[in-house]
């Protein structure tokens, strides 16, 4: 059952089905450009979407709107130093400003290298804006295997990389949960035997720590040697050996805005405390208001709770196991945020470059209400290795009875599965085109 009771509520429309394909078409068929309130259930993102608790809300009474040196600071900067386990702390609005000023900050020269175990599109998007060439080595590419932490990095292959290209690299980044890679973990094992690889070739070790509690739960669930070791250990034990960690706190920070860059290092501190005041704000708030610093506090004691993240999982593994049975092929195992449907599997008739991730995605659209995100070739370019649609769960907004509507939409999808069309680019940006391109159906 769900761990928490509801106190407020906001209505849900249901559209008529040609009501949506009116609004899709007045949108280019960007499910980015779909107001929300004719959506029936979003699962657009995870980011910024979930539902405060009434400890929050209490918090958000205490903001401290001062310009510098607030109470809600002190408290964030706190809360923040003793979930990572890390001195000095950042504040920035979201995820992206961080990723912005760690890009400027280490990358020197264009054509440098970056390595990950599987770079998102806004962290690829930074890296190569500020002139890196991003390069992926995920553990495992396998979509139907269910090992337990596919969202590794392929030690071996980073560092035979490594050896031809090291003094050319500007960062080792790993993201965890791996959310490119179907949300799935990855493990202290490898954690540490990243942080060794960067070490050795005097690369600074990153992690993107927004989804590093429900890491943390796989990893006590899964890994033998940490399933004594409390939730907060885990994060802060992965932590550890990181030069640099960021983390968008519309995540795991269970909160609507906000997000910090914790390091132990002093030069890196002050390189990023002056960028940060240059983009976000002053070092004491960074482009976040004094209720949303309380926010974020809060919210990082209680993302750290077993039964909430227990929970969480297992609604994601839930509509996972759902979907599953009505014959979608997903990544497997189900991962910590989201589920992912191979879409070239469902819509084999579509060419990818006809984009079957974004023509699934519109079908769950059309057929109910349900918006998820293409992650594809749309998303990616070049660099994606699968046709994909991810439905990310909010934190603690929907409940069982939502997730039996998104299979029954499921249902109606793949029915019509062999008759959906695949779409064409009208207008897209040179980056991030996924955000606001426009489309046609190809007839």
């Amino acid at each position: 059952m769900e761990s928490f009771k509801i106190k407020i509520v906001e209505p849900i429309r249901i559209l008529a089905k040609k009501e949506r394909l009116r609004i899709l078409k007045k949108a280019g068929y960007n499910l980015f450009r779909v107001p929300a309130d004719k959506v029936t259930i979003d699962f657009l993102t995870d980011s910024g979407t979930g539902a405060l608790s009434q400890d929050q809300l209490a918090m958000m009474m205490k903001g401290d709107e001062s310009y510098a040196g607030a109470k809600s600071w002190q408290r964030f900067e706190k809360a923040a130093q003793e979930f990572t386990g890390k001195k000095e702390i950042i504040p920035v609005h979201q995820g992206r400003a961080a990723e912005k000023i760690i890009t400027e900050t280490l990358v020197k020269s264009r054509g440098c290298y970056a390595v990950a175990n599987t770079f998102f599109d806004t962290t690829r998007a930074n890296f190569e804006h500020a002139g890196a060439v991003c390069v992926d080595f995920p553990a495992s590419d396998n979509i139907a295997s269910r090992e337990k932490f596919k969202g590794n990095l392929n030690v071996r292959a980073a560092d035979y990389f490594l050896k031809k290209n090291g003094a050319k690299t500007a960062a080792l980044v790993m993201t965890a949960t791996n959310n490119a890679n179907g949300g799935q973990p990855v493990s202290l094992v490898n954690i540490s035997a990243a942080a060794a690889l960067a070490r050795r070739y005097k690369i600074p070790f990153i992690i993107d720590a927004c989804r590093v509690a429900e890491n943390g739960y796989f990893i006590k669930r899964d890994e033998k040697s940490a399933s004594a070791m409390t939730i907060s250990a885990i994060v802060r034990k992965s932590l550890k050996n990181a030069d640099i960690v960021f983390m968008s706190a519309k995540k795991d920070g269970l909160a609507n805005m906000g997000g910090f860059i914790a390091t132990d290092n002093k030069k890196f501190a002050e390189m990023f405390k002056n960028l940060g005041i240059l983009y976000e704000g002053y070092s004491t708030y960074g482009g976040m208001s004094g209720r949303e610093m309380e926010t974020v506090a809060q919210g990082l004691k209680e993302v750290l709770e077993e039964n909430y993240l227990r929970h969480r999982v297992g609604q994601v593994a839930e509509l996972h196991k759902t979907l599953s049975k009505i014959g979608f092929k997903l990544i497997n195992p189900p991962g910590g945020h989201a589920v992912y449907l191979d879409a070239s599997t469902a819509l084999p008739h579509v060419k990818k470059e006809n984009l079957p991730g974004q023509a699934l995605a519109i079908s769950f659209y059309l057929e109910g209400g349900v918006r998820g995100v293409e992650i594809g070739t749309l998303m990616f370019g070049k660099s994606a290795r699968r046709e994909l649609v991810r439905l990310a769960l909010p934190r603690r907004a929907y409940t069982k009875s939502h997730l039996d509507y998104v299979a029954e939409v499921g249902k109606a999808v793949w029915k019509k599965r062999k008759t959906l069309r695949g779409f064409k680019i009208v207008k897209a940006p040179a980056e991030l085109r996924h955000f606001s391109a426009t489309f046609r159906p190809v007839s």
